[in-house]
């Protein structure tokens, strides 16, 4: 019998979300598997439900993470962001944009000079976290910050640096978790922070 909850029942809840995550996102998933979900999300074909009920199961668990079934998706994904959240989050932006559905933006109500100050800091950070975050890493997190979500650009490095167990010092802890208030985010960093011990 399979070990994984979703595949012993596929009619319970969320089962399309996580299995079409685990079939593209999971490490052992194909070469190019990720690229080819980008593609079906943004131009699925006639008929193509499971997309459908996919995105549908994908909004619903972002309006409200903490119905997913307890560590589900992690097992069939084995995802880097530190939390369900923060990785469905980077899974909508990735698949559509700036379509709405992924809950509330922390960046919609920035004036210009905030946000270059936002920007400013958040590139500072990723010079400081450069020896702890991995090439791949840094360049989404530059790709977020250029594009304006600095909300999901700083939830990303908090992620990686829990998933990492990387210390930080207290100024970087302090620093990030500023920033979090200062976009009035939710508590998913301090909580991925919480990961990471104190550098010596």
């Amino acid at each position: 019998m399979s070990t994984f909850r979703w595949e012993r029942h596929p009619d319970g809840p969320f089962a399309t979300l996580i299995a079409v995550a685990a079939t593209y996102c999971a490490p052992e998933a194909y070469d190019g598997a990720y690229d080819d979900l980008i593609s079906r999300a943004r131009a699925p074909g006639p008929g193509d439900e499971e997309i459908g009920a996919f995105k549908a199961e994908l909004q619903q668990a972002l309006a409200d993470p903490g119905q997913l079934p307890a560590d589900e998706l992690f097992d069939a994904v084995d995802y880097g962001d530190g939390s369900d959240e923060a990785f469905l989050r980077r899974l909508w932006h990735n698949l559509y944009g700036d379509q709405p559905g992924a809950g509330a933006s922390h960046d919609r109500t920035l004036d210009a000079a905030s946000c270059e100050d936002l920007a400013g800091r958040l590139y500072g950070l990723l010079i400081g976290l450069d020896d702890r975050l991995d090439r791949e890493d840094d360049r989404l997190l530059h790709h977020f910050i250029e594009v304006g979500e600095y909300g999901l650009a700083l939830e990303e490095i908090a992620g990686a640096l829990a998933h990492a167990k990387a210390p930080i010092t207290d100024q970087e802890r302090s620093d990030m978790l500023t920033l979090a208030a200062t976009m009035n985010m939710d508590d998913l960093v301090p909580r991925a922070l919480g990961f990471c011990p104190r550098a010596a």
